[in-house]
């Protein structure tokens, strides 16, 4: 199995978004250019960048959307 396949894999069992997979996928497609000298590293940067950014979006909407019953709240954060 080569690494770009395990990634995937685990993409697919996190529920990886498809905003996350498509920044995943662009910072492969850099730093293949950038090892054959077609792009800078400043630029495996910034798509590294988007990556992480997109994960914490991915993160954040996750959080929000998910749901709490009153039942699991401490006394303190139900007042």
């Amino acid at each position: 199995m080569t690494f770009a396949s395990f990634l995937a894999a685990c993409a697919l069992c996190a529920g990886e978004t498809g905003a996350v997979r498509q920044a995943r996928e662009q910072v492969e497609h850099v730093k293949k250019l950038a090892d054959e000298g077609a792009a800078s590293r400043m630029q495996v940067e910034v798509a590294e960048g988007a990556l992480r950014q997109s994960q914490d979006d991915a993160l954040i909407a996750e959080t929000l959307d998910t749901r709490v019953e009153l039942e699991d709240l401490t006394e303190a954060q139900s007042t």
